[in-house]
C-alpha cells in the first residue's frame, strides 16, 4: 500500500501522466486482448449447441472433446456466463440460447462477407487477365 502510494505520488509530479490517463487505456486494452472471443469458440459453440453432445459435437468439428470442451468453458470464462447447462444431458441456459442466435448471425455474415471479398479479387483477377491479353494480343 505504502508503495502504490508512492507510485502514485511520483506519476502526479510527472507533467501528463496524472490520474493514469495513459496507463488505464492499455491497461484495459491487454486485460480485453486475453478475453477475445474467436471465431473458433463460436463454431465449436454453435456445433455443441446443434448436438446438444460434446462427443457428437466433437466428431462433427474433428476434434477430440477435450479441446472442445477446454475451449468452450474458456468461452464461458470469457463471457462470465454458463451456456450449457451439464448433467446427464447437456441444454442451453438463457445466455446459451441467445448466444445460439448471435453466434449464427455472425458465423453467416463473417462467410458472406469473405465470399463477397473473394468475388471482388476474383473480378480484379479477371479484369487485369483481360487488359494483359487486350495489350498484348
Amino acid at each position: 500500500m505504502i508503495l502504490g502510494s508512492a507510485r502514485a505520488r511520483r506519476e502526479s509530479m510527472q507533467p501528463g501522466i496524472s490520474s493514469g490517463l495513459f496507463s488505464e487505456p492499455r491497461r484495459r486494452k491487454e486485460k480485453m486482448a486475453g478475453n477475445a472471443i474467436e471465431l473458433r469458440h463460436l463454431r465449436y459453440f454453435v456445433s455443441v449447441a446443434e448436438h446438444l453432445h460434446f462427443g457428437r459435437a466433437a466428431l462433427a468439428l474433428h476434434v477430440t472433446q477435450p479441446p472442445l470442451s477446454r475451449t468452450i468453458r474458456q468461452l464461458e470464462h470469457r463471457l462470465g456466463v454458463t451456456l450449457f447447462e451439464r448433467g446427464r444431458r447437456v441444454s442451453l441456459t438463457p445466455c446459451g440460447e441467445l448466444l445460439l442466435v448471435e453466434s449464427r448471425r455472425i458465423l453467416e455474415e463473417v462467410s458472406a462477407s469473405l465470399l463477397r471479398i473473394q468475388s471482388v479479387a476474383d473480378a480484379r483477377h479477371t479484369t487485369t487477365i483481360n487488359r494483359q491479353m487486350t495489350a498484348g494480343g
